[in-house]
């Protein structure tokens, strides 16, 4: 019998705001700018020019530390940096290539001198130097400990009527748990192995993969294209070594957690060792911001604006590739001035660092961590315009560990997932373990997206989170007590139709209206006429589809009316009707003289218009039983 590695959570990852006892803690300074300075330069000469204008920008003050005899010596700035690209000529007006506004932040690591989270705050509040003060307790990965198991016995071919068990030939891909839970006595799918089925082509382009976090071993498994050091502390900083990735130093206690991640992503398919990345084709880059499970928050923050084309300290350049899905299996409590927790409800600087990356065509998605509470002022897990994901257990409950809470989107399998990584200290003879947590559970997500992606370019952070959500499914997570209220998201992940409505939406069908009849066969139509249509109606009626016929627990589905070739948001409409169904039917249609859309409405108010393709509404549509 074969043997692996198994890897539990110990203790949870995210401590309370106050758990950090240490004499020193990581603040944020966001100071007053007063000045704005604009820089026009090519993305190879960028950072050199923001570095150089940070350093003239920058002046130590030394500040009361409260009512304390101590100090502070913290530097002070004044100047937002606007950075444009290169100035091209387009239809006659000077444009920049790419543009990045740069607030002045400054984080650093001060002594408590006996003082709260809150009293530092009040403190350097105090002093009128900064518009916003943030503590941030250390980043942490999940704790692990390890066992020897034995692989489950499994059988091969297709499990109830699921994609082929023997799709792959990696070594361990039937144990995976990628795909499979259990709701009672059945097993179901999460439809993340038919996904994978359908990325076998050579003609996709590989996907954009970018996974922050520590503990990348070598792995011939798992291919990296490229590593970046964000470590800035120790003696392997990124100072002394921009692109070493790997653990150093004392690594008897590193869990080998971001080959795991990375792994679980986009491990190589069919070459017969280790387990099958949800990506078929991974272009991935790594970049090191924690060191054996711990990290300073100012490194994570680093690397999502790295991304985002921002430059930091210690490199000489940022990244100038195309984006992709962004896997971060960390996180940190904050504290922030509590008046300021719901416009900034993971803290402003991790928030700016986010919003960078999705501006900058990321999409960034977060674990939700392993406290068992309800989830709250973690970064980046409760930051806005991120997917945090939680984790649920084989039964398909929400597990024991994960977070809850109104900042969780999705839940995904995160109990024995198989991963590849030899954590360090374990025999060398063992390439695979079975780990638990929502950190396993976050690159599940992230490697759908990223394969999803992979077919449709044009995917971005929006339809990706809407459309998570849409066709996620039992909030409840089969009746677990924690999820009541709202706090388990959308509910469980449902690859298959994550991947079919991102492919409407894509052919411009993924909301839609059409003619009742339009799904019935020529040969059928008159058939179901005699029996089915007695109020003869079925010819005057229509099929309103939203999201591909997919709809949320509390979500109510506004059809609205306009003139042909209306502005919805600017212009005037006529409401049609509420409903709570993903598919309704409706003769209240006039597909020749008005355009209609649609808002989401929930007990919060109705967002944006989403406009429905009518074509097969229109006369030359109609169906053949109708014509006569």
């Amino acid at each position: 019998m074969k043997k692996l590695i198994i890897a539990s959570v110990l203790s949870a990852v995210f401590g309370s705001a106050q758990a950090d006892e240490s004499s020193q803690i990581y603040v944020s300074l966001i100071h007053k700018a007063t000045n704005t300075e604009e820089l026009s330069v090519s993305k190879s000469n960028v950072a050199h020019s923001v570095n150089r204008l940070t350093e003239r920008d920058t002046e130590i003050r030394c500040v009361a530390a409260g009512d304390t005899d101590n100090e502070w010596c913290v530097p002070v700035r004044d100047t937002n940096i606007s950075v444009l690209g290169e100035m091209t000529v387009q239809n006659g007006q000077s444009t920049p290539s790419f543009t990045r506004d740069i607030k002045p932040i400054s984080s650093v690591k001060l002594e408590r001198h006996g003082m709260s989270d809150q009293e530092m705050i009040k403190a350097l509040m105090a002093t009128g130097l900064f518009e916003m003060v943030e503590v941030h307790h250390p980043v942490k990965n999940f704790k692990m400990t390890s066992q020897s198991v034995t692989i489950p016995f499994l059988t091969d071919g297709p499990i109830h009527g699921g994609p082929d068990y023997n799709l792959f030939d990696d070594e361990y891909y039937k144990a995976q748990r990628l795909s499979m839970y259990r709701v009672g006595d059945s097993m179901m799918s999460s439809g993340i192995a038919s996904v994978m089925a359908r990325g076998q082509s050579s003609d996709l382009p590989k996907a954009k993969m970018f996974v922050i976090d520590g503990g990348f071993s070598d792995s011939e498994d798992v291919p990296y294209s490229r590593g970046v050091n964000m470590v800035s502390w120790g003696d392997t900083s990124r100072e002394a070594e921009p692109d070493n990735i790997t653990p150093r130093g004392d690594v008897s206690a590193c869990t080998g957690h971001g080959l795991s991640a990375a792994g679980i992503m986009g491990a190589t398919r069919d070459n017969a060792a280790g387990v099958a990345g949800i990506v078929g084709d991974a272009d991935a880059l790594v970049i090191r911001a924690l060191n054996c499970g711990d990290g300073a928050p100012s490194d994570t923050f680093d690397a999502n604006n790295w991304l985002s084309g921002i430059p930091v300290e210690y490199h000489d350049d940022v990244y100038e590739g195309e984006p992709g899905v962004v896997n971060m299996s960390y996180g940190g409590s904050v504290s922030i001035d509590p008046t300021l927790q719901e416009e900034y409800p993971c803290g402003l600087t991790p928030q700016l660092a986010i919003d960078n990356m999705r501006d900058a065509g990321f999409i960034p998605v977060a674990a939700a961590g392993n406290d068992n509470q309800e989830v709250e002022l973690i970064a980046p897990a409760t930051c806005k315009n991120i997917i945090t994901v939680g984790a649920m257990d084989e039964n398909g409950k929400l597990a024991s560990f994960s977070n809850y809470g109104h900042d969780i989107d999705v839940i995904a399998p995160g109990v024995e997932v198989y991963a590849d990584g030899t954590p360090y200290g374990m025999p060398e003879d063992v390439q695979m373990r079975v780990v638990n947590g929502t950190s396993f559970a976050t690159p599940i997500v992230s490697g759908l997206i990223a394969e999803t992606k992979r077919h449709f370019p044009e995917l971005n952070f929006k339809m990706a989170e809407l459309l998570l959500k849409q066709t996620a499914f039992d909030p409840m997570l089969n009746n677990s007590p924690n999820c009541e209220g709202g706090k388990c998201g959308a509910g469980r992940i449902d690859g298959e139709e994550f991947f079919l409505a991102v492919e409407a939406w894509s052919n411009a069908r993924l909301n839609t209206i059409s003619h009742a009849l339009s799904g019935v066969s020529e040969a059928e139509q008159p058939w179901y006429l005699d029996n089915f249509d007695a109020q003869g109606m079925a010819c005057e009626s229509y099929q309103v589809d939203f999201f591909n016929g997919h709809s949320k627990p509390g979500d109510t589905y506004k059809v609205v009316s306009a003139a042909k070739g209306a502005d919805f948001e600017t212009g005037s409409f006529t409401e049609v009707g509420q409903y709570t169904s993903g598919s309704v039917v409706l003769s209240d249609i006039d597909p020749e003289s008005s355009d209609y859309a649609f808002q989401v409405c929930t007990e919060d108010g109705c967002d944006e218009f989403y406009e429905f393709n009518t074509d097969n509404a229109a006369a030359g549509s109609r169906p053949a039983v109708c014509t006569g």
